[in-house]
């Protein structure tokens, strides 16, 4: 069990492993790499270098041994064989940071009060707490953090903020009144207590719930709160008269809430905002000063001035006349028609001007000056993070990046803790914010700031207070002329963003190019720089969905949350997919039930979905190594302490309860929520917890009883400690259940299933055998001959792409396989995938063909139909692979499709293209039309296909650059505004997208889509991992007798014969008992509940009917 303070990020990730550490892992295990012996240098070289050597404390004269991968990485080897460190090289000593010299040191001190403070107690180990946002676990909060959540973001919150400044202005009037006459009548006094009571448990309740209470009690907030809290005492006191100055500090309290009032209007830090804040307290300084003048002159007047002057009982001085003399003094008016009468008065008026001339002067040109230069270049208050949290978000942003990032980051479906631990966002952007970027700002009422600045310049990063931030995020052009010019600015971004917040903070970096994931650059960096490349993952989704129908709707609605639906009246169909573009991706800390009890997986799944109708679809699990890695359905797998469970849920909440089965309070137990559970004629009654339980243990010793009567099943429960699934932090190893039986049921469907193993054991030995020792790899001593060998084309590996020098060094081999594979009328035996591209070369469409050529997939040919003559750097990414064939010719025009073999294909796919990769004649940018034009050619090509494959219309994948003209598709279907949650529509209007036909379908497709890889990422680090899993599948090795090893993978198989008509939840519980079949979901033919297209539906309701032509989407081994 640990203790979370909810901090800024600092603990280092050691759940998710560096891209480049496992590339090298790969490398390692590749039977091809080939291990080249590097001399030493001769005596008369050492002799030379050997001051030099001395100087750098290196050792450059020993042989080295290095292995050199298929793919052409170059990988130091030590004695043992093993990647080498670097131990050998000369580290020098740290630099100290400008933060360590005191900077922000007290400022930091009260952070560190704060992150040793309990907020929240989670049941998890630290590498889980590293892998997944704290507001993402459940956890037990403390009492004080429950009150403050309910003073800032609960009903009372409104609430209590009208009622401090009513109660700040009645006290304050009641004062002003006690100036024109003497004494108060019984109502007067009870409503004075009243308000002063109030203010005093006001102040008791913030201390206890402020986050840091020492900063709280010494802040001006704090110290305004205290005084406020005087009057109380003194009307209980002698002195009851003479409460004048707390009373009159009431006022402060009403003029800090002003501006939480209007920040709605004047989101971010904005001129306007400081103008009306510098008003609003000038008044109220000259309103106080007024009040103190009143009341000193009352006191210290004698009373022979008093009668000299014919003063009243309240003195020679009213309110009024107070307020007046104070603004006439301060303006240098000075009308001389009001004087002092005490020298305690004259001080007063004498202290007024000097806080006159030495503070309004400063603010009023500090203002000035910053209207003239940077209306937005002030800087992020820091103290706002002792109460909170907070990100930047950096980098090359437009209005619809910031719009899709905000409206996710923010969307109710996730934001449980928001009030209790607030999150805010910081934007810096080297440009002044548009009208439009202003009035979206405006929907998040305070929580987001723009700041004019570059992550280039570590002054501006001081100024946005980027050491003490949770993460930085920086973003990359996504339409940038150049993709490696692009990554090579992120590099420059991220190094230094790195180096000015250190190991604490967390860098999230968009990059272009999958292979510059692999970077020598970023070798000696540390774990908190995140590279994550959303083009690998959208060439890959595109391949996937040639064989799963709709898999670019199902996977992007399981983490992108969308906008939610009012009212769908009576369309069936339309609130079915609504239902489920709610479900997301959630982690869950399994309850302790499961593993003391020695439940597999398969029971774990069945007993969340029976009570909380929450599919458990995979788990994160410690290796042996004490890595944390993703398996997807780990079939047989015994719960261990240590695993941490993903679920789809429809929030954060749904998620949550899950962490909270069996905690069934005994007197309380009637009150419960009941599980829901089938019997046998179908109909469905209620359950509690424990008696689930004991009913799903009993089917286990039921079915070991058949099995060892029947002799039918070998039943038994691995403990080996060398298992690759690996143990429990607490010491306990997981364990697979290994099982021959195979029920009648199970014959059933078996014909369904597509994947074969005999697929799966035809996969390339270097991703399923972990154990290939370094000793095997083939031994060359020349190293010339092992260059000629790494360089060849096509390369022995085929699962990394070439790099540029072995394309040029054979351009003559490709270009000969290029004119080989040239067709001029496609004439295949089997059907064949067709991609259609009409715009400039995709650099990375390697990632697609690749993913298509995966032993576990089926292989069809590829024709590719594009307008260009092609190069050796082009086709030699692609032609390495079999069954790829090209066509010179233009998507747009009938024939070319036609000689493209388009009535062949079993699927279309139409590539989008980069809105600035069009080749022009000069130098400037394409208009803003250039994207919708691309576009309107994808939709045309789609529109002609249709045409022509007419009534199959359903083998069409579209990508489109703007997320909006997937409404251009057919078929249209128009939604009303007024059906989706205003405030959510408000935030982000063109998420309407997700509501069209065609992606509703998965036919329509966009790359900005994938944009939840960014913001998911932070509050799950495993987002890109679980994203790869289902796509790709994982290894999960099992060892069995015929030491088989199986891949767990994402696939679509139809619902099996006679389940028509039977409910889900029938089919969820059936398939996983008997055919060890996990559904997810499923994808719906067209005329289900009247549709007029075939649709996803994610985690279906347990009561929801089943018809004919349902597919199910489905993890099976």
């Amino acid at each position: 069990m640990a203790s979370v303070p909810m901090r800024p990020w600092s603990r280092q990730c050691t759940s998710m492993q560096n891209h480049r550490h496992l590339s090298r892992i790969e490398s390692l295990k590749d039977e091809n790499a080939l291990e080249v012996n590097v001399h030493a240098l001769g005596e008369q070289e050492v002799e030379q270098t050997k001051r030099y050597n001395s100087l750098q404390g290196r050792q450059l004269t020993h042989s080295r041994t290095l292995l050199i991968s298929s793919s052409g990485q170059c990988i130091p080897l030590n004695e043992n064989g093993n990647e080498s460190g670097q131990g050998t090289y000369f580290e020098p000593p740290r630099e100290r940071r400008e933060s360590d010299s005191g900077k922000f040191s007290i400022q930091d001190e009260f952070l560190q009060l704060k992150h040793r403070r309990k907020d929240k107690i989670i049941r998890a180990s630290e590498d889980v707490l590293s892998s997944y946002h704290d507001s993402y676990l459940y956890g037990k909060i403390v009492s004080s953090i429950k009150v403050r959540a309910a003073i800032r973001g609960g009903k009372w919150s409104p609430l209590l903020m009208w009622a401090e400044s009513l109660a700040a202005l009645i006290l304050v009037s009641l004062y002003v009144r006690s100036t024109y006459t003497s004494g108060e009548d019984h109502v007067i006094k009870v409503l004075r207590i009243i308000c002063s009571i109030f203010f005093v448990v006001d102040y008791l309740v913030k201390l206890y719930s402020a986050p840091v209470r020492l900063y709280y009690f010494v802040s001006f907030t704090g110290i305004v709160d205290l005084i406020s809290t005087f009057p109380f005492f003194l009307i209980l006191s002698p002195w009851k008269e003479d409460n004048a100055i707390p009373q009159l500090v009431l006022l402060l309290r009403f003029l800090r809430i002003i501006p939480r009032l209007v920040s709605v209007v004047l989101a971010g830090n904005t001129i306007g905002q400081q103008i009306f804040q510098l008003t609003v307290y000038t008044f109220g300084v000259v309103f106080i000063m007024a009040g103190l003048l009143q009341w000193v002159e009352r006191k210290a007047t004698p009373l022979d001035v008093q009668k000299e002057n014919n003063c009243g009982p309240h003195g020679c001085l009213t309110f009024y006349h107070a307020i007046y003399f104070i603004i006439v003094t301060i303006s240098t008016v000075g009308y001389g028609d009001i004087t002092m009468h005490s020298d305690w008065g004259r001080a007063v008026t004498l202290f007024t001007i000097l806080i006159a001339l030495l503070i309004l002067p400063v603010q009023i040109n500090n203002i000035m000056e910053l209207a003239s230069r940077r209306p937005y270049g002030g800087k992020f208050a820091v103290q706002k993070v002792v109460g909170s949290r907070f990100v930047i978000v950096s980098g090359n942003l437009s209005y619809r990046t910031v719009q899709d990032f905000l409206s996710e980051f923010y969307h109710p479906s996730h934001d449980k803790d928001m009030p209790a631990f607030p999150l805010r966002v910081v934007i810096m952007a080297p440009y002044k914010p548009s009208f439009e970027m202003k009035t979206l700002l405006a929907n998040y009422k305070g929580r987001v700031e723009f700041i004019e600045g570059t992550p280039l310049k570590e002054s501006d990063l001081d100024r946005v207070g980027a050491k003490v931030a949770s993460a930085v995020f920086l973003m990359a052009d996504r339409q940038a002329v150049n993709p490696d010019a692009e990554d090579a600015a992120q590099f420059v971004r991220t190094l230094t963003v790195h180096r000015h917040c250190g190991p604490k903070v967390r860098v999230i970096v968009e990059m272009l190019k999958p292979e510059n994931e692999d970077s020598a650059i970023l070798d000696d960096a540390e774990n908190v720089i995140e590279i994550i490349c959303p083009e690998a993952i959208r060439f890959q989704l595109l391949a996937c969905s040639c064989h799963v129908k709709g898999l670019p709707t199902f996977l992007t609605n399981l983490f992108k949350s969308g906008l939610a639906v009012s009212s769908l009246g009576s369309e069936s169909w339309m609130q079915q997919y609504s239902n489920g573009l709610k479900q997301e991706v959630f982690p869950v800390i399994l309850p302790s039930c499961f593993y003391t009890e020695g439940f597999i997986f398969e029971e774990v799944a069945e007993v969340i979905y029976r009570k909380h109708q929450v599919i458990l679809f995979g788990l994160d699990i410690l290796m042996e190594d004490m890595s944390r890695d993703i398996v997807l359905y780990p079939r047989g797998r015994q719960i261990s302490s240590s695993d941490v469970g993903l679920v789809i849920a429809e929030d954060l909440w749904a998620a949550e309860e899950v962490s909270k089965f069996g905690r069934e309070v005994p007197f309380l137990r009637s009150m419960q929520k009941l599980s829901s559970c089938r019997s046998s004629n179908g109909k469905f009654y209620q359950i509690q917890d424990s008696e689930l339980l004991e009913e799903v243990k009993k089917r286990r010793l039921i079915q070991i009883t058949r099995s060892l009567d029947t002799n039918e099943t070998d039943f038994s429960i691995s403990t080996s400690s060398d298992h690759s699934m690996g143990k429990s932090s607490c010491g306990g190893s997981g364990s697979l259940i290994r099982s021959g039986y195979r029920s009648g049921h199970q014959s059933k469907i078996q014909n369904i299933i597509s994947a074969s193993h005999d697929q799966i054991q035809s996969l390339d030995s270097s991703l399923i055998d972990t154990d290939i020792p370094v000793g095997t790899k083939k031994h060359i001593f020349s190293l010339e001959e092992a260059i000629d060998i790494a360089m060849s084309w096509p390369p022995s590996q085929k699962w990394d792409k070439p790099e540029p020098p072995v394309l040029e060094r054979n351009a003559n081999v490709i270009m000969e396989n290029l004119s080989n594979r040239t067709m001029s009328v496609v004439n295949l035996n089997t059907p064949h995938i067709l991609l259609c591209i009409q715009g400039k070369w995709p650099v990375n469409i390697f990632y697609l063909i690749s993913h298509l050529r995966m032993p576990s997939m089926p292989n069809p040919p590829v024709v590719i139909l594009h307008p260009r003559e092609l190069g050796s750097s082009d086709w030699g990414c692609v032609g390495m692979f079999e069954d790829v064939y090209f066509i010179k010719g233009s998507p747009l025009y009938e024939l070319d499709l036609l000689r493209a073999g388009v009535m062949q294909a079993e699927r279309v796919i139409i590539l989008a293209q980069r809105c600035r990769e069009e080749e022009t004649n000069d130098e400037n940018e394409p208009s803003a039309t250039t994207v919708a034009s691309y576009d309107i050619n994808n939709i045309l090509i789609a529109a002609t296909v249709e045409r022509l494959l007419h009534p199959t219309r359903d083998r069409i994948v579209v990508e489109l650059q703007q997320e909006a003209q997937i409404h251009n598709l057919r078929p249209k279907f128009h939604m009303s505004k007024g059906r989706f949650d205003s405030e959510i529509y408000a935030r982000n209007r063109d998420a309407d997208y997700m509501f069209s036909p065609s992606y509703i379908e998965g036919k329509g497709f966009s790359p900005t889509a994938l944009n939840f890889l960014l913001y998911a990422t932070f509050f799950n680090r495993n987002t890109l991992n679980i994203v790869k899993k289902f796509l790709s599948g994982g290894v999960n090795l099992m060892s069995t007798e015929n030491n088989q090893s199986f891949l767990e993978k994402l696939d679509q198989h139809p619902i099996p014969k006679g389940y028509a008509g039977r409910t889900f939840m029938e089919l969820f519980l059936d398939v996983l008992r008997d055919d060890n079949i996990l559904v997810l979901g499923l994808h719906r033919p067209a005329g289900t509940f009247n549709s007029i297209v075939s649709y996803v539906y994610t985690n279906p309701q347990p009561a929801e009917i089943l018809v004919a032509g349902d597919l199910m989407f489905v993890i099976h081994a």
